[in-house]
């Protein structure tokens, strides 16, 4: 079976958690998701809702729009 392709969130998700010295679980009680959570968007194409991409943008510092354009790709 072959891996699926990181996304593009998923790169910019797991290098913002590197940067900062996070676990995926840490990451995750940051926002109110689970792990698998973050796992999912790391690794698949699975996709935020608007609440976690409103808490995600602002733990990171990105303005939502670039959120919405990156997952959406």
């Amino acid at each position: 079976m072959k891996p699926r392709e990181e996304t593009k969130f998923g790169h910019m998700l797991r290098k913002y958690r590197s940067r900062h010295h996070m676990s995926q679980a840490q990451l995750a009680d940051s926002i109110g998701v689970s792990q698998n959570t973050i796992h999912l968007w790391e690794t698949r194409r699975c996709r935020p809702e608007m609440g976690s991409l409103q808490n995600l943008s602002e733990l990171m510092g990105i303005p939502l729009i670039s959120l919405l354009e990156i997952t959406s790709r």
